[in-house]
């Protein structure tokens, strides 16, 4: 699963102004949203937007109470804030349920490797929101990056093969972040880069480049597409598709999708 749950300091009457405003209230929107997380009763749930103190005081005691364990990771600027302030920046958060992945880690692998025979990585992300700048294809390189680090580093350490999901909101994915991480390559030169000269950076960042293209070796293929979900966010002045899950094809098969039902002729996403 992976759900944004809508920060509490952007879930304003100013911004929301068509929806009662005691649906804006964390104590039920932070309701609702538990009743999901225990219908579907997923693994491993990756959110975002979930506020520091929200974690630590709600999702992850609640969630501990249904057999998870969780990760919080915030913002960088929460590092330079007073406690009070720092409190209520908003971050990702995984959660996994221990008697699915009991071995779970964060950092660097557990002491005893002898002891795992089968590893899933996992990466949670939630990307730039203004779809008139190229940041978001930055952001999935440098997070590709750093799966492809970690990847390596797995298999340094054991003898088995990893599977990765990655979760992802993007916020209006443009068709070259799509393009990257689905197709494992994006020409240097793209027309969505809007001018701007990223290509050093990139071919830093990256490795190297290959026939003026940048590659990645994930094999990652998007568990669901457009065509099956038309939006997975609905709002007064916006609709579309904007949080994805891939997942190492090489390895992993998607079974099925929860796929959006009518009713009334609406469209439904459960």
């Amino acid at each position: 699963m992976t759900y944004n749950v809508l920060s509490s300091s952007y879930a304003t009457p100013t911004m929301y102004g068509y929806c009662p405003r005691e649906y804006l209230d964390w104590q039920v929107r932070g309701q609702n949203v538990m009743s999901e997380i225990y219908q579907y009763n997923n693994d491993i749930i990756c959110l975002q937007e979930v506020e520091m103190e929200q974690f630590d005081c709600f999702f992850l005691p609640n969630l501990q109470n249904m057999g998870y364990e969780g990760v919080f990771a915030p913002k960088s600027r929460a590092s330079t804030m007073s406690e009070p302030k720092r409190r209520l920046v908003d971050g990702c958060a995984i959660f996994w349920k221990i008697n699915k992945l009991a071995a779970a880690w964060t950092h660097g692998p557990p002491v005893d490797p002898n002891n795992i025979e089968q590893l899933v990585v996992v990466a949670n992300t939630h990307t730039y929101w203004d779809p008139k700048f190229p940041d978001k294809t930055i952001q999935s390189m440098m997070l590709t990056k750093e799966i492809i680090s970690m990847v390596e580093n797995v298999r340094r350490s054991f003898n088995c093969h990893e599977r990765i999901l990655k979760f992802s909101d993007v916020k209006v994915l443009p068709l070259r972040v799509f393009q990257f991480l689905s197709t494992g390559q994006l020409p240097l030169i793209h027309p969505e880069f809007q001018g701007f000269n990223y290509i050093n950076a990139i071919v830093n960042m990256m490795g190297g480049e290959c026939c003026g293209k940048i590659t990645h070796p994930l094999n990652l293929s998007s568990a669901c597409s457009p065509q099956i979900m038309p939006y997975t966010n609905h709002t007064y002045g916006f609709k579309a598709m904007i949080d994805y899950i891939f997942y190492s094809s090489s390895n992993l098969m998607c079974l099925g999708v929860t796929a959006p039902f009518r009713k009334n002729g609406s469209i439904c996403l459960v």
